[in-house]
């Protein structure tokens, strides 16, 4: 004997369903974005940047990853406030965002630093020449909430890993996320440590 379900019942709970399920997805998208810029958070990046090693190795690629953070942040809060201060992390995360190819990716590291990560970049050269463009688009943002010309500067720590001559049999097990994060952000402090508004560059070449 066959169960029947009135089509009025089906079509309830079919809606049911699918309001459930795009809630969950709206939970899953809001816990891997950060609350205050919009933009990728810590575990969406910890996520996506052990993706992109994997496939840069798969692909034999080079992978360029970026951490920047707001040079002198801490006297912009003392100064004008952390309500100021988190205007300028929502006004660097959209710019950054407009500056960014669709593929790349843009995550907030915590604090006021930041991570980009460029799948399949080809050369120093480029990398260089892509900060610059992030320099000036970032300076249009101003320091202080008085519109009177300070510009707004950061500072870059950059490693540019090389993955077209490792072996596939066997890879370089010294090169992982975690490492190349660390990397990262030992380059960052160098940029502050030699003056800021720079960019700290290392070339890693995986065998």
């Amino acid at each position: 004997m066959e169960n029947t379900v009135p089509l009025e019942v089906y079509v309830q709970l079919r809606q049911q369903y699918d309001n459930e399920r795009q809630k969950v997805e709206i939970l899953t998208t809001l816990a891997m974005k950060d609350a205050l810029t919009g933009v990728d958070n810590r575990r969406a990046l910890d996520e996506k940047l052990i993706q992109q090693v994997a496939e840069a190795r798969r692909a034999r690629s080079k992978l360029i990853i970026i951490m920047f953070d707001v040079d002198h942040f801490k006297e912009v809060n003392d100064k004008y406030g952390h309500i100021h201060g988190d205007n300028i992390l929502k006004k660097l995360a959209s710019v950054v965002s407009e500056t960014k190819r669709p593929e790349d990716i843009l995550a907030r590291y915590g604090g006021e630093e930041f991570v980009l990560i460029f799948p399949e970049q080809a050369s120093t050269d480029l990398s260089h020449f892509s900060m610059e463009r992030y320099q000036k688009a970032i300076s249009q943002i101003n320091r202080s909430p008085n519109n009177d010309g300070q510009e707004l500067t950061v500072s870059f720590g950059t490693v540019i890993v090389d993955f077209s001559n490792e072996d596939p049999k066997n890879q370089d097990q010294s090169i992982n996320a975690e490492s190349l994060m660390e990397q990262a952000d030992s380059l960052l402090y160098s940029s502050k440590k030699e003056g800021r508004n720079r960019l700290t560059l290392a070339y890693r070449t995986a065998k």
